[in-house]
């Protein structure tokens, strides 16, 4: 995780989870397997981070802007969304999994994420 997630109340979103040594060392590491390192990430800054170090693919996404989005198809970053993961969660046994407090962060991403993802698909 680049930044924190919707799942822990004390979590913010922006806050980087790892100094830029640790990411080139799971780089590194991975690239040795023959594999890549994906981040779950958010936020703008958070995605830069992880880019900025090597990672080549991003999970979620959801504050992706243009030149984000750009600059990560010209070198050949991916982006899985995981909308549906959020749909998932809205129905039993899945929407008992969060407090209140965190579902409400949830759903405020999810729709952001949505709009913000189709906007990017579209240029």
């Amino acid at each position: 995780m680049s930044g924190g997630g919707v799942a822990s109340r004390l979590n913010n979103l922006a806050h980087p989870q790892f100094l830029d040594e640790e990411l080139s060392a799971m780089v590194h590491t991975t690239a040795s397997y023959d594999t890549c390192v994906t981040a779950h990430a958010y936020t703008i800054r958070a995605m830069r981070h992880m880019i900025n170090n090597g990672v080549l693919g991003i999970e979620h996404g959801y504050f992706l802007d243009k030149d984000l989005a750009e600059l990560m198809a010209a070198k050949g970053i991916y982006l899985t969304p995981t909308l549906v993961t959020h749909d998932a969660m809205a129905t039993p046994p899945y929407d008992q999994f969060l407090n209140e407090d965190c579902s409400k962060k949830k759903c405020s991403r999810s729709r952001f994420g949505l709009e913000r993802s189709e906007s990017c698909l579209r240029s």
